[in-house]
């Protein structure tokens, strides 16, 4: 589902209360018939994935504790499949970001922000969100199923944006997704539904082909 509205109509206080960052005023929000208000802030973070426009990364570390930063690093904890650092590597090629790691000396190579680009940052923002999701994968109840989108693309060309996005789709497949956009762009061909917001309100609510036809 898309969420947009204008400047300050309340997509990013919506998702903010969400993760519980800023507490509600009134009502609640629920996750299944879980009352989100009775569960500890860093629960709600472990279980919901999100993919932030600027994505945080620390440095003075190893790549690979920034791509997987819930905890320590553990090779022999991925699941039956892989360990961890083929899942980044494969991951990581998966969105042609791994000729770079590579040339920035690989996942154990101690991380700096300075030389990555906004869009390749974004890249690795998406790579986070994909490794975690592939280690709960294999842990079902530590997972709600559910990923935040805000304005994830708005540093890369048609070409990758559209990559992002496919990539996306077939990661996330069986995930309920939450999509704050300002552009327009792949929401007809990605999303079910649209939400408009204005002065912290649902204004309009329906299919994307419908609504953005009559914007």
């Amino acid at each position: 589902m898309a969420i947009t509205g204008r400047s300050g109509s309340g997509k990013s206080t919506l998702v903010s209360r969400l993760f519980r960052i800023l507490p509600l005023s009134c009502g609640k929000i629920s996750i299944g018939d879980v009352d989100i208000s009775q569960v500890d802030q860093q629960v709600i973070h472990d279980r919901l994935n999100a993919i932030t426009q600027s994505s945080f990364f620390i440095s003075e570390v190893f790549l690979k504790e920034n791509l997987e930063p819930s905890g320590p690093h553990d090779e022999n904890d991925a699941g039956p499949t892989m360990p961890m650092t083929e899942v980044m590597r494969e991951v990581s090629v998966s969105l042609q970001l791994w000729t770079l790691v590579e040339e920035r000396g690989g996942l154990e190579k101690t991380f700096s922000q300075g030389s990555w680009s906004s869009g390749q940052l974004q890249l690795l923002g998406v790579a986070r969100a994909i490794v975690k999701k592939r280690r709960t994968q294999y842990y079902p109840d530590s997972t709600w199923k559910i990923l935040v989108l805000d304005e994830i693309t708005s540093s890369h060309d048609e070409a990758s944006a559209r990559m992002v996005r496919d990539r996306i789709k077939v990661e996330f497949e069986d995930y309920t997704i939450l999509s704050i956009v300002h552009k327009f762009d792949g929401v007809i061909e990605d999303m079910d539904k649209i939400i408009i917001m204005d002065s912290g309100k649902v204004i309009r609510r329906g299919s994307p082909r419908e609504l953005l036809q009559a914007m």
